[in-house]
């Protein structure tokens, strides 16, 4: 005597779960895609970060090199100058020139 014994549900449930085994497999790789791709955003904005600050270092940098200059020269100027001007109108000019360079100093390195 033969029976016959239906093992479609069987079969039903064995692809379900190759079908979720995939499904799960995709998963897991979209989501380490996912972890690769914000590390290299969170790289590429620290090395954003660091050239933006490496540019203002250096733009600061060369802002002050003149600024100390003009106050040393405006500086040295008013000593000699004040010595030999009679005119009151020369030295607020150049007191002008320097409180100018000062602030310009002030402002810069902040």
């Amino acid at each position: 005597m033969d029976s016959v014994t239906d093992i479609s549900q069987l079969v039903q449930a064995e692809e379900d779960a190759l079908e979720q085994a995939a499904l799960s497999e995709q998963l897991a790789k979209t989501r380490a895609e996912a972890n690769q791709v914000s590390i290299r955003s969170r790289i590429e904005a620290e090395e954003a970060k660091k050239s933006m600050e490496k540019y203002i270092d250096i733009t600061s940098h060369e802002m002050r090199n003149p600024l100390s200059a003009i106050l040393q020269s405006a500086d040295g100027m008013k000593t000699s100058i004040l010595d030999f001007m009679a005119s009151s109108k020369s030295s607020v000019k150049i007191d002008e020139l320097v409180a100018s360079a000062q602030e310009a100093c002030k402002i810069i390195t902040v």
